[in-house]
């Protein structure tokens, strides 16, 4: 109890009001600019990464498309309402695989691009091909 009221006798003693100290002065200063926002980056981040044998890097990443497979997923076709999706996509940085060439046979009919629901199949098949591929990163080739 003491200490608090020694808190608040210098706190009145000393006052709260600093009229003219500018914690944060407003004013430019010469040099002062503000920055640019960054540019959205034209490759997708990707969501997980997979090492091959010889260094290079499977990228699973998100992927909008254009399907003609309808909301109940495959096999079920419906050609006359295609759909746009926000679905999984993956490439081989080191041999430029993808699910439309190394993957299962359902995403190869959509040009190697998985369905929401088919991210466990996407991230298998991209496993999959890291397992076996042995492509070395081009990186380190210069």
């Amino acid at each position: 109890m003491q200490l608090l009221d020694l808190f608040r006798r210098r706190q009145q003693d000393i006052g709260t009001d600093f009229p003219d100290i500018d914690p944060m002065p407003t004013d430019h200063v010469l040099g002062d600019f503000e920055p640019e926002p960054e540019p959205e980056p034209d490759v997708p981040l990707p969501l997980i990464r997979f090492l091959t044998m010889g260094g290079a890097v499977v990228a699973v990443s998100a992927y909008q498309f254009t399907t003609s497979v309808t909301w109940k997923g495959r096999p079920y076709v419906d050609r006359e309402n295609p759909r746009k999706v926000d679905g999984f996509r993956w490439e081989c940085g080191g041999c430029s695989a993808t699910g439309a060439t190394d993957g299962s046979s359902g995403p190869r009919m959509d040009f190697g691009s998985y369905l929401p629901d088919e991210w466990d199949l996407a991230r298998t098949d991209a496993n999959d091909h890291a397992n076996k591929c042995r492509a070395m990163d081009p990186a380190a080739l210069d």
